[in-house]
């Protein structure tokens, strides 16, 4: 049986109006003390779990306002942390797990991009990550993140991530991925003839109308070569070419190759790219 009567959900309707007017107030308060910058309001969020995410922001905003720069470990509390000379070589795993875990638990978190030796990852915590300011700013939940590569970039692994990243919004026919992708002022078509980054998109279009629909991908990059400016990719690719019968489907097993260039803001553009199955014939 079911005991809700009209006027519950009445007053439900009426508390939600009034939330989301409490919400918007609390919405001009914030941009006028802090400069805060709001977009529409989101209207498919519930007004109660708004009304929490503001609090959040302006709790952030008061404590940030008159916050110190500290180091990371004055903000860990100067934690007691053994020398890497005085660790096992079989103990150095569990100490750094130990480490990063108390870390995180402490709203301090690491990321490692690329695979880094457990005794630079160790190091880099220890003499160079805990020296780092930061701002004292403390509420349950945050957590300030931190990336190794950001300290120690990894060019060879950047563009291998470039390269996977461009055929992820190929198969995915994601046109705008891939156009940002491509280089704009150096471009070579796959036999190495230069092209326009608007002919090359030409034959982008020409790919998604060959092959519609592409399932059952998969991308491994496998090596990368350095050359000043340059980086040349090489990447593992299978792909399957799916058209109006499900039976009617072929796939694609090979290595694609891409020469890189390094691009103005930090990133890898794509100057060529020689992609498995590209010029295969259709079903």
């Amino acid at each position: 049986m079911n005991m809700e009567s009209p006027n519950d959900n009445f007053f439900d309707d009426e508390q939600e109006k009034i939330q989301r007017i409490l919400n918007e107030k609390k919405r001009r308060e914030l941009a006028e003390r802090y400069g805060a910058s709001f977009g529409e309001s989101d209207v498919q969020m519930p007004a109660e779990a708004e009304a929490e995410w503001l609090n959040y922001i302006e709790e952030f905003e008061r404590q940030f306002e008159d916050a110190e720069r500290i180091s990371v470990r004055a903000y860990l509390g100067n934690p007691h942390v053994r020398p890497l000379m005085a660790i096992a070589p079989p103990q150095l795993e569990e100490e750094l797990d130990n480490l990063l875990e108390f870390m995180f638990l402490n709203g301090i978190a690491v990321h490692f991009l690329a695979e880094v030796a457990d005794s630079e990852a160790y190091r880099f915590i220890l003499e160079e990550l805990f020296d780092e300011k930061i701002d004292n700013v403390r509420i349950p939940g945050m957590t300030t993140n931190f990336i190794y590569e950001e300290f120690h970039p990894n060019d060879e692994h950047d563009a291998k991530i470039w390269a996977n990243d461009f055929l992820l919004s190929l198969f995915d026919h994601h046109r705008e991925g891939v156009e940002i992708a491509l280089s704009r002022d150096e471009l070579y078509d796959r036999r190495g003839a230069p092209i326009t980054h608007a002919a090359m998109m030409r034959r982008v279009d020409a790919f998604f109308a060959r092959h519609p629909q592409i399932t059952d991908t998969k991308i491994t990059p496998l090596t990368c070569k350095l050359e000043g400016e340059y980086a040349q990719v090489e990447v593992a690719t299978t792909w399957t070419s799916v058209h109006t019968n499900p039976k009617e489907m072929i796939q694609f097993v090979g290595r694609s190759h891409f020469r890189l260039k390094r691009s103005s803001y930090g990133g890898w553009d794509i100057v060529q790219a020689d992609i498995a199955g590209w010029d295969s014939p259709t079903l």
